[in-house]
């Protein structure tokens, strides 16, 4: 947690959020019929996010595959523990759009004075958008802001999860963890994750073929705000 320096703005702010509910990729879930306070101090506030996954399985086969989804991801700043470059996309929390480049090399996260007064390279609602990859394992993780469209005067976060860990030494297994559950996988954990006060839902699946589960199969987060 870092102490911000407190911001005042003159005339109309640079960002507000749109009804961009039509224009989002992916199919996000979202949290809807939020104040406007609420949604911007998320956008605002929050300064760093980490992912936790645990858990493999193994198929029947003689050797024995097994998928790991052992995984840590901390996003401002990035590191993790087997995910290696990371890209990203335009986005309010940092910036310009970051060709795939090693983990350790991202830029910081934006502070809010730097947010609420830039908008020129913040394409619409658009808080983080990042792909961190290694081999066969890829995790994306995505918000944005907008109005809601089912209850007027009020807004949305939507988000974005899809964490796949993969083995194709023999035949391809994987372990997946979403937003939303998951058709064709055996279904194996869900709850919610706390980010910034809110709480958002995590399903986690597997390849049905696999015969041996080690672990539950946990999205877990923590994450922290700037204060002033």
């Amino acid at each position: 947690m870092s102490t911000a320096t407190a911001f005042v703005t003159l005339g109309s702010l640079p960002f507000c959020p749109e009804e961009i509910s039509g224009s989002l990729s992916g199919s996000p879930a979202y949290l809807g019929n939020l104040t406007l306070t609420q949604v911007m101090a998320f956008a605002w506030n929050l300064e760093t996010i980490e992912f936790t996954t645990e858990g493999s399985i193994t198929d029947g086969g003689s050797p024995a595959v097994t998928v790991s989804s052992a995984c840590t991801l901390s996003i401002a700043p990035f590191s993790s523990s087997v995910l290696t470059t990371i890209e990203l996309d335009k986005s309010m929390w940092f910036g310009a759009a970051i060709s795939p480049t090693a983990i350790a090399s991202a830029p910081s996260v934006r502070t809010p004075v730097q947010r609420v007064c830039d908008a020129a390279s913040t394409p619409t609602g658009c808080l983080l958008d990042q792909t961190a990859t290694a081999t066969a394992k890829t995790v994306v993780v995505r918000f944005w802001i907008g109005t809601d469209p089912s209850n007027s005067g009020k807004y949305r976060i939507y988000y974005y999860f899809a964490f796949t860990f993969t083995e194709t030494t023999l035949n391809t297994y994987e372990i997946r963890y979403s937003h939303a559950s998951l058709a064709g996988f055996t279904s194996w954990g869900s709850g919610t994750i706390s980010i910034g006060g809110h709480s958002f839902n995590w399903y986690s699946a597997y390849t049905t073929a696999a015969s041996v589960l080690s672990g539950t199969g946990t999205l877990t987060a923590t994450s922290s705000s700037f204060t002033y």
